[in-house]
């Protein structure tokens, strides 16, 4: 008769999900410039940020696209802060003298 292979089960253990996995959003826009201008901030606050463009560029296919910055979740709060007290709405160059 023939010998039966013994038969080995391994059980794979998963580790949580970090909460790097899941970025968080913290900022849009449809300028490319502005995004990384974001992104400088956040990363000269000492933040993790990163600068990932929508599936379709905003030149092709207008009001599609543009450009989002990410950074982890346990620095959203932080980094939302810090991008609302730079960013102020109807702010220009024409309007600082």
């Amino acid at each position: 008769m023939a010998e039966k292979e013994p038969q080995i089960y391994v059980q794979h253990e998963h580790p949580q999900p970090h909460p790097n996995d899941h970025p968080a959003d913290v900022f849009e826009t449809m300028q490319e410039s502005e995004a990384w201008v974001v992104r400088g901030l956040l990363v000269d606050a000492g933040l993790q940020a990163e600068v990932l463009s929508r599936e379709a560029p905003a030149d092709v296919l207008p009001g599609v696209g543009g450009f989002r910055v990410l950074v982890p979740q346990e620095d959203a709060e932080e980094a939302r802060s810090l991008i609302a007290a730079q960013h102020v709405p109807g702010d220009s160059d024409e309007t600082a003298a």
